[in-house]
């Protein structure tokens, strides 16, 4: 299959539609015959709301990050996340992640070899850093796509902070939904 026709079909599987209010109650869709529709329609007025909100939760909770489900089953799943401080190195053997960068900016490390990786579940492993990896610098409205299998970590500068929509494909080798 051609890389563009690949590139588009992600495109449409990644749609969402829901109304500019709260993402937990997305407005109703209705499908030519009237029924509702499953898709969700995420709107930056709701991202932008819900970034201030987590940033308050994490404010108040004295955490460095904070994250909000916006939905999810059992193939894909999309959260958005605020930090403040770095993040643990992470990997998921049967997890793709595809990230954008909402608000904020950092670095974000990928590839090479988590030190002191910790299996935290199955096919999940986690540590304080990575070493080998390239790091780039990210800002608000860069996407990066993380493949199954490869490490990667976000760092955050003092001072700086980072909200990020995380799409979470299950690539078929989990036998589990995402988050239960």
């Amino acid at each position: 299959m051609q890389p563009l026709r690949i590139f588009a079909y992600a495109a449409l599987a990644m749609c969402f539609v829901v109304s500019p209010g709260r993402a937990e109650k997305p407005a109703p869709i209705l499908t030519p015959s009237g029924h509702p529709a499953s898709a969700q329609f995420l709107h930056r007025e709701t991202l932008r709301k819900l970034g201030e909100e987590l940033t308050a939760e994490a404010k108040e909770s004295g955490r460095d990050f904070a994250f909000a489900t916006l939905f999810v089953n059992e193939t894909h799943g999309a959260f958005l996340t605020r930090r403040t401080a770095t993040g643990e190195a992470e990997l998921h053997a049967g997890v793709s992640d595809y990230w954008t960068i909402v608000a904020g900016e950092g670095e974000v490390v990928i590839g090479g070899e988590i030190v002191a990786a910790e299996e935290k579940a199955p096919g999940e492993s986690r540590g304080a850093s990575i070493k080998g990896g390239a790091t780039t610098r990210v800002r608000a409205g860069d996407q990066i796509n993380i493949p199954p299998g490869v490490a990667h970590q976000i760092i955050i500068g003092k001072d700086q902070s980072i909200t990020i929509l995380i799409v979470k494909v299950n690539v078929g080798q989990y036998p589990w939904a995402l988050v239960k």
